[in-house]
């Protein structure tokens, strides 16, 4: 490797000092181009952030109790993708709120803030903290009385909570996730069902999930396109700005695609689903790279 190459940190945490599969293959994807690429733990006080030319958040998984001292963080790296300014929109899900209030389909979604009476909640919902990754902390409950339960812990212990109904078509059909790198349409994937009714929430970093390959539907595509135009307005970036996104879509009912959640932080890109992907996450970094 030259003595010009370019230098990119991978931010990760210390469960996964290394990263994941996925991540392993983005490092080796640059590290063919000639850029170092290497993994670096976020909260590691002794990497050098701004001694590198770009610093990309992935795998930083453990921030979800720590989350202002991991937004501290991310404003003290000069060249960071995404910017930090997105990450602290996108760390809270109650952008989904701001998304639903534009008139974009979400995932139906009640919202409740510690301190707040939790009334009778229906049967089969799902109940998470606003501030979540990997599944940590979520179940669904088949009865409302569990699901009630859940949400006052959460609150209790000081943390807001969403609760949403759960989609049967994850079941059947799945997630669709869709990617795009560098502002255009990489891949998309399957995700299969994660929650099973009762079962207990992930002790672990994350919940292991079911993937494969998806052709994505036209209204899939639109939804996803849709949603990404809405940043200009909603977020503190629109689309040019980002790195990566990842749009998580589910059937409604009536079968039309709905916003599960936008990843715009620390998403797994799934490239196994499509392995040409790894060629335009090397463009994408490389247009990042010339940018900055």
């Amino acid at each position: 490797m030259s003595a010009t190459a370019a230098r990119v940190l991978l931010a990760t945490c210390a469960e996964v000092p290394d990263g994941d599969d996925d991540e392993q293959a983005a490092i080796d994807a640059l590290r063919a181009d000639g850029i170092d690429a290497q993994p670096s733990v976020w909260d590691d006080p002794d990497v050098d952030w701004a001694a590198t030319d770009l610093v990309v958040v992935r795998s930083t998984w453990d921030y979800t109790l720590r989350r202002e001292e991991f937004l501290d963080w991310a404003r003290s790296v000069p060249r960071l993708a995404n910017p930090a300014a997105v990450l602290a929109w996108n760390t809270d899900k109650t952008y989904l709120r701001q998304l639903a209030d534009a008139g974009l389909p979400v995932v139906p979604t009640s919202w409740f803030q510690p301190g707040d009476e939790v009334d009778d909640l229906a049967p089969d919902v799902v109940v998470k903290p606003t501030i979540s990754a990997g599944a940590k902390d979520t179940r669904r409950h088949r009865a409302g009385s569990s699901a009630r339960a859940h949400a006052e812990q959460l609150l209790n212990a000081g943390r807001a909570v969403m609760v949403q109904p759960y989609i049967d078509a994850v079941d059947t059909v799945g997630e669709t996730g869709l990617v795009w790198l560098g502002d255009r349409f990489s891949h998309a994937f399957r995700k299969g069902a994660l929650l099973a009714a009762g079962a207990d929430a992930t002790a672990d970093l994350y919940a292991l999930e079911e993937i494969g390959a998806r052709e994505p539907s036209r209204a899939e595509m639109a939804t996803g396109e849709r949603v990404l135009d809405a940043l200009a307005e909603l977020a503190p970036a629109g689309r040019a700005d980002l790195l990566y996104a990842r749009v998580d879509l589910v059937p409604d009912p009536s079968g039309v695609p709905v916003l599960l959640e936008l990843e715009l932080t620390e998403p797994s890109l799934w490239f196994a689903a499509d392995p040409s992907a790894v060629a335009r996450w090397v463009a994408a970094v490389k247009g990042w790279l010339a940018r900055s």
